[in-house]
């Protein structure tokens, strides 16, 4: 994401903002909507989204012990 911050750092900053209001604690918790985004996102063979999600990852991994 370096390069979109670099060239668009105001759009990078509301994405940034979007993202924090789509995780923040509501009817499901972060977790669970990490782990929902993770499942749409092998879903839909997007190989970008994982590598941003390393927490996800670390929660896929323990779920699955």
């Amino acid at each position: 994401m370096g390069w979109f911050n670099e060239k668009t750092p105001d759009v990078a900053k509301a994405f940034a903002g979007l993202k924090d209001a789509v995780y923040s604690e509501g009817a499901l918790d972060a977790r669970t909507k990490e782990l929902i985004s993770m499942a749409a996102s092998v879903l839909m063979r997007c190989e970008g989204v994982p590598k941003f999600m390393p927490n996800v990852q670390r929660n896929t991994a323990q779920l699955m012990r």
